[in-house]
């Protein structure tokens, strides 16, 4: 019940409503009890929509305002329409923002890492190196941008290709959660350690105003080393 106080908080319903209009009758059920019920879904410990089959689905609706969860036939296409009428981005951008500027500390800290997911299916997707299997396999990359308490503000999706070519695009989503003034600390691994990275994350040097200048130092004098 926590997740309602918190979604009141953040509006969450309010830019459910206004990005989310699906075209389907009005008799069926909302857009904002489709999402919310979806949500406390996976709070309640699902790691994919296949998961919701296993829980109570007159004890999880009960939670969203409604008689019960909708059965995956009913739920993936719903969830389906949904995507097709707005912006996934647009409002994941949105309730992020709103979730940094409710909770968060004015700490502007961020972390930034990838991961490969390896895909089992049978469509045809680019080699990544597995380093849990330590071996080269079908899969995507994974870039997430999470805030000083762990949390996802952002992420970017595609071909594996290390951290040091995916991180600029997230840089470029973050920015536009956070805004384009908001101070920024970045903290990334080794893998990021490529001058296409620092360029991105150091922006706009300020103008120098001040001429140059020659100096010159006398040579330190022989004598014992001193520490």
């Amino acid at each position: 019940m926590l997740l309602h106080a918190y979604w009141d908080r953040i509006g969450a319903g309010r830019s459910w409503r206004a990005r989310c209009r699906p075209a389907w009758p009005a008799a069926s059920m909302t857009t904002t009890a489709l999402l919310t019920v979806t949500s406390i879904a996976f709070a309640l410990g699902i790691s994919s929509m296949e998961g919701a089959k296993h829980l109570i689905r007159d004890q999880a609706g009960i939670l969203a305002g409604i008689a019960a969860l909708p059965k995956l036939r009913t739920l993936r296409p719903r969830l389906g329409v949904i995507a097709d009428a707005c912006d996934p981005l647009a409002l994941h951008r949105e309730i992020a923002g709103a979730m940094l500027h409710a909770d968060a500390p004015a700490l502007h800290v961020y972390y930034v890492d990838d991961h490969f997911v390896p895909c089992e299916g049978a469509r045809p997707v680019p080699r990544g190196r597995d380093t849990k299997r330590r071996c080269a396999q079908p899969g995507r990359a994974d870039t997430v941008v999470t805030d000083y308490h762990g949390r996802a503000v952002c992420f970017a999706d595609g071909e594996p290709s290390g951290l040091a070519a995916t991180l600029p695009p997230a840089l470029d989503q973050l920015r536009q959660v956070i805004g384009p003034a908001a101070p920024v600390l970045l903290g990334f691994d080794r893998g990021g350690s490529c001058p296409v990275v620092f360029r991105a994350c150091r922006g706009p040097l300020a103008p120098c105003t001040v001429p140059p200048r020659r100096y010159w130092a006398a040579g330190a004098t022989a004598g014992p080393p001193r520490f």
